[in-house]
């Protein structure tokens, strides 16, 4: 199983003091999501935290990693949520997943995932990066690879 660790896009409030992902952010995750379908990513579902850059990230990644539906909001996502009681979900979950969150919660979950431990954080999710960790065993995982926007095309062969 993989699961896919991804945080949003870059954003800024709107008028009404809503958060929206900027262009640049919009550009990134478009060219993640792109990056992803050459890949042949697939998932079971997308889960994002509810937020609006949350949502608006998982959507767009939506069109381009296939899904068995859309993608929909899940409690416990949120910026400073515990990352111990998803994970005690996670442990049960048999095919890939793609989470789509915030700092610090990705870092932490990612960190506790690996670890045991929820600090210090040993991925820099930077805005648009993902983390594909694959279950070794029942609570075991393994980072497979990190990508960030600015990584994607560095190298052309």
């Amino acid at each position: 199983m993989n699961l896919y660790l991804v945080r949003h896009g870059d954003y800024a409030l709107d008028t009404k003091g809503l958060d929206v992902l900027t262009e640049k952010g919009k550009k990134d995750i478009m060219q993640l999501a792109n990056h992803l379908k050459q890949m042949n990513v697939q998932v079971e579902r997308i889960l994002h935290s509810g937020k609006n850059r949350a949502q608006q990230t998982a959507e767009l990644l939506a069109q381009a990693v296939p899904s068995r539906e859309a993608a929909i909001a899940l409690p416990g996502l949120n910026p400073n949520d515990e990352v111990i009681g998803i994970a005690g979900e996670i442990i049960h979950w048999k095919k890939d997943i793609m989470l789509v969150g915030h700092l610090p919660f990705m870092g932490r979950l990612a960190t506790y995932l690996l670890t045991g431990q929820d600090f210090p954080e040993i991925v820099n999710f930077q805005t648009g990066t993902i983390a594909c960790l694959s279950k070794a065993c029942e609570a075991q995982w393994m980072i497979d690879w990190v990508i960030r926007p600015r990584n994607i095309g560095w190298c052309k062969t």
